[in-house]
């Protein structure tokens, strides 16, 4: 086949391509496969056919006489690239049509900022690839013909902008094309070397990162204030309140009943804000604000001693941005500092995974931190199972038996010494929470928490499992399942997102299957090394142990969107080794 041929059947290979794209994501909503969540009759949409018929087209590029192996991290890039742009013509030509309510014209101008961008960026890419092409074939090359369907979904997103709004469209192009001319591309990477250097410097990384974080929490915050219902921004903040409240004022009773467990941590956190401040939410909100944004930087550190400087930023950066993470700083309720707290207990076992015998000497003291956090949210006892399972089983194979039993033991008696004042005789026990939280929520038909309790009727619970084991073995792991998708791939809450714009859509779906994509790679990733050399990925298991511990409890419990909040910053160093590893294969070896 000629050169000629070759582009010709390349530009027609690009076509249906695109349009294969351009019909999963309007007709069949994104994704012509669809996951079931099990919530609220809810699906998730996977991008099937654009990922397979992207890949087919570069694995015909591949086969071409002459083609020049096309990188991971290229061929990652086009496929990213092209469906990005189908995905937010289709978010364009939508919210130009009909804004959904409670859009604010913040959202709405940053929405318009990002596709003006893209507009911009991608006239720019665009007459630089023809211009490429045409010296290749000047010089009697072949066209890198791999970005062909980039190309294509690009010219589709600006024959969208055009028809939903002409102006707009019109002067982003100009635009483009004006700096692509204006500006020589010498300049241009001049001026990005320049930048990327200054970038990488680790303090100037920093302190944008903090400085970004914190913007971002303090402005979601003071809109939230704004609400006259703002209590019920975070599930349970009227009750926190009233009962930090009484503690101050000493009016009324502070009694829990029999939630024995009800965040205590937490409301004396509230209570002592209030003793100094008054009843003061924003700064309950600025405080928060200020931890979610530290939590970012121990975030980094966690990542970059556990995996390298690369992840370490892709994760900050993320977690800066995390709507979640932003919205728990926002809100009166435990997860805002519930994630910090767990965080910092991490941090703390992953120096001490790398230095046992001098950071040992602390374990006490890091048990008391983990007994605040238990304190602050009930989940963390089970994390406190998990981690002295961890030095017991893992860290043996570093200090011994002797040393790991003395660090467990440290670790459970600075624990208990901490949270033992507040269960001890509170309420009825935490048998009546557990009962009380059991499946709380009717994801399923019939309702688990009451057609099968243990904690509430054992001899009931027990003769049921006898009679009809199939029937409720089959039931619990439905009801398992829907608590799972209810808090991991479920995106309750809020109407927009800095990474994933307008919640819900169809844009905000195509992206957020990229990111459990990256996800589900670090997974893969860090299982297989954890297997091969469980002794130096100590700290990997660690961040395994925590999410699992903190997981399980909410597979059996109370489980929503909400309560992703605390595995949130892991989910988030998951997905970006995994994401780091797609782009850089041997950054792990």
């Amino acid at each position: 086949m000629s050169s000629r041929l070759r582009v010709l059947a390349a530009a027609f290979l690009a076509l249906i391509v695109c349009a294969v794209m351009f019909a999963e994501v309007w007709w069949w909503d994104g994704g012509a496969l669809k996951i079931p969540l099990l919530v609220q009759g809810r699906v998730f949409p996977l991008p099937i056919l654009s990922w397979m018929s992207l890949w087919s087209y570069l694995a015909w590029i591949a086969r071409q006489p002459g083609a020049e192996p096309v990188p991971r991290p290229r061929r990652l890039g086009i496929i990213f690239g092209a469906h990005w742009c189908i995905l937010l013509a289709h978010l364009s030509w939508s919210l130009t049509r009909h804004l959904p309510p409670g859009l604010s014209a913040w959202y709405v101008r940053y929405w318009q900022l990002v596709w003006a961008v893209a507009l911009v960026g991608g006239t720019i890419g665009l007459e630089g690839w023809i211009a490429s092409c045409r010296r290749r074939v000047r010089d009697g090359g072949v066209c890198s013909l791999e970005w062909a369907p980039p190309a294509v979904a690009f010219l589709g997103l600006w024959v969208v902008s055009i028809l939903a709004a002409p102006g707009f469209a019109i002067g982003a192009a100009m635009a483009g094309v004006g700096l692509s001319r204006v500006v020589p591309s010498s300049l241009r990477r001049d001026l990005a070397g320049r930048a990327a250097a200054w970038w990488r410097r680790p303090a100037v990384f920093l302190i944008t990162i903090f400085l970004a974080a914190l913007g971002l929490r303090l402005f979601y915050a003071a809109r939230i204030l704004s609400s006259p219902d703002f209590l019920n921004t975070g599930s349970d903040g009227p009750i926190y309140d009233a009962i930090a409240w009484q503690l101050v004022s000493g009016e009324g009773s502070t009694s829990l009943g029999s939630l024995p467990l009800f965040a205590p941590g937490y409301v004396r956190f509230l209570a002592l804000v209030y003793w100094l401040l008054g009843r003061n939410y924003v700064a309950v909100c600025a405080i928060q604000s200020l931890l979610g944004a530290a939590a970012c930087l121990v975030l980094y550190d966690v990542a970059r001693r556990l995996f390298n400087e690369t992840t370490a930023r892709v994760a900050a950066a993320f977690a800066a941005l995390n709507f979640l993470l932003v919205f728990s700083a926002a809100a009166i309720g435990h997860q805002a500092l519930d994630l910090f707290w767990t965080l910092l207990v991490v941090w703390a076992l992953v120096r001490y995974a790398e230095s046992p015998r001098r950071v040992g000497r602390w374990m006490l003291g890091i048990g008391m931190l983990l007994g605040w956090a238990a304190a602050t949210r009930e989940g963390n006892i089970a994390f406190w199972g998990a981690a002295v399972l961890w030095i017991v089983l893992g860290m043996r194979l570093i200090v011994g038996w002797r040393t790991a039993l003395r660090h467990a033991a440290l670790l459970s008696c600075g624990f208990l010494l901490v949270l033992f004042p507040f269960v001890h005789g509170a309420g009825s026990g935490i048998h009546a929470r557990i009962n009380d939280q059991w499946f709380a929520y009717p994801y399923t038909t019939p309702h688990l928490k009451f057609w099968w309790n243990p904690w509430r009727d054992p001899a009931a619970a027990w003769e049921l499992l006898q009679t009809h084991p199939v029937l409720v073995i089959g039931r619990i792991v439905k009801a398992m399942a829907a608590n799972a998708s209810a808090m991991l791939l479920d995106q309750g809450y809020g109407s927009f997102d800095l990474l994933f714009l307008v919640r819900r859509s169809v844009y905000s779906a195509g992206l957020w299957a990229y990111a459990y994509g990256a996800a589900l790679a670090g997974l893969v990733v860090m299982g297989r090394e954890m297997l091969r050399r469980p002794q130096a990925r100590l700290g990997w298991w660690l961040i395994i142990t925590v999410v699992a511990s903190r997981l399980v409890v909410h597979l059996l419990l109370e489980s929503a969107y909400r309560h992703r909040a605390p595995l949130e910053p892991y989910l988030i160093l998951i997905a970006s080794a995994g994401l780091v590893r797609l782009l850089r294969p041997r950054v792990f070896r």
